[in-house]
C-alpha cells in the first residue's frame, strides 16, 4: 500500500502563476457572512447553511447567464472559449470579439453593472463550492463566465490578449477561491476558559496522595491477616511484625502468607502505575 501511493504523497505541488490565474476576491454580503461563520464553533454546517440559503432564496445567485446585466456578451465570450475553431480570422480574435460586444471597453470594466455582474459570478462559484449542486453543470458555467469578464478585464487593460497562445490561456485560467474562505475550517475542539489548567505541582501532589493512601491501605490489610492467624498447638504469641509468618504450621498460615504476597505485589503495581502513568 505504501509502495502504491508513494509518489502521491512525495509528489511536489504544481506551481502556478498567479498571473495566469482568476483570484475571486473582493467583499461582499455573502462572503462577510461566511468569514462570521467560518469563526463559529461548527464553522462547516454554518457556512453551509449560508450558501445553502443564498443558492435557494437569494436573488443575487446566477441560475442562468440570462439573469445578469451583460449576460449575453459574456456567454458569446466564453463560447468562443470554448469552441476556438470559430476564431478563424485575425479580425475575429478575442480582442476585437470583446470590442464588438462592449464598445467602450474603458468604461464598461469599471461600470457599477459590470462589476455587480462580476461579483455576482463569483459569490455563485463560492456558494456551489461549500454547497455543491447534485449532477448540476451550473458550477461549469460559472467559471466560464468568469473568464469571459477575465477576457473584458485584458481586453481593456493591456494587449496580452494578441500574443500568441493568448486563446488557449484565456480558456484554461484557473479560477482561485478565496483563501479567507476556503479550506473550510474543520470544527476544533475548544477549551473551555473558565478551567484552570493543571500545573506540574498539582499533579505530583494527587500522585503523592494516591501512593500514601494505596501504603495506608496495604498496612490494614495485613494487620487484619496478622492479628486473625491461627495460634499453633503451642499457644506462641502472635507476632507484632505484620508482614512475617512462620515457615511451618498450619493451612491457614500457608494461606496467609501466600495472600500477603499476592497482595504486597499487586500493591507495588499499583503503585508503579500511578506513578509512571
Amino acid at each position: 500500500m505504501t509502495d502504491l501511493f508513494r509518489f502521491m504523497v512525495l509528489r511536489a505541488p504544481e506551481q502556478v502563476d498567479p498571473s495566469q490565474t482568476i483570484l475571486i476576491g473582493g467583499s461582499s454580503t455573502l462572503t462577510t457572512g461566511l468569514k462570521e461563520a467560518a469563526k463559529s464553533v461548527s464553522p462547516q454546517a454554518a457556512m453551509g447553511k449560508i450558501a445553502q440559503t443564498f443558492i435557494a432564496q437569494n436573488k443575487e445567485f446566477v441560475q442562468t447567464a440570462k439573469s445578469l446585466i451583460f449576460g449575453e456578451q459574456l456567454a458569446k465570450i466564453a463560447d468562443e472559449l470554448q469552441n476556438p475553431v470559430k476564431l478563424k480570422s485575425a479580425s475575429n480574435s478575442l480582442p476585437d470579439l470583446a470590442q464588438h460586444l462592449f464598445p467602450n471597453l474603458a468604461q464598461i470594466v469599471t461600470d457599477k453593472r459590470f462589476l455587480d455582474d462580476k461579483r455576482r459570478i463569483h459569490d455563485s462559484l463560492v456558494a456551489l463550492q461549500i454547497s455543491p449542486l447534485a449532477e448540476n453543470p451550473l458550477a461549469g458555467s460559472l467559471v466560464n463566465l468568469s473568464r469571459a469578464v477575465d477576457v473584458v478585464e485584458r481586453a481593456a487593460a493591456d494587449s496580452s490578449l494578441k500574443e500568441p497562445g493568448a486563446l488557449a490561456d484565456a480558456a484554461t485560467r484557473i479560477v482561485v477561491l478565496p483563501p479567507d474562505l476556503f479550506p473550510v475550517p474543520s470544527p476544533l475542539a475548544r477549551q473551555d476558559p473558565t478551567k484552570e489548567s493543571t500545573t506540574e505541582t498539582q499533579i505530583q501532589s494527587e500522585q503523592n496522595d494516591h501512593v500514601a493512601a494505596l501504603k495506608a491501605a496495604i498496612l490494614a490489610i495485613n494487620n487484619m491477616i496478622a492479628v486473625n492467624k491461627v495460634p499453633s498447638e503451642t499457644n506462641q504469641a502472635v507476632s507484632a511484625k505484620p508482614a512475617q509468618f512462620a515457615q511451618t504450621g498450619g493451612l491457614s498460615e500457608n494461606m496467609a502468607s501466600e495472600s500477603v504476597r499476592r497482595i504486597n505485589s499487586d500493591a507495588s503495581n499499583v503503585i508503579f502505575g500511578v506513578i509512571y502513568r
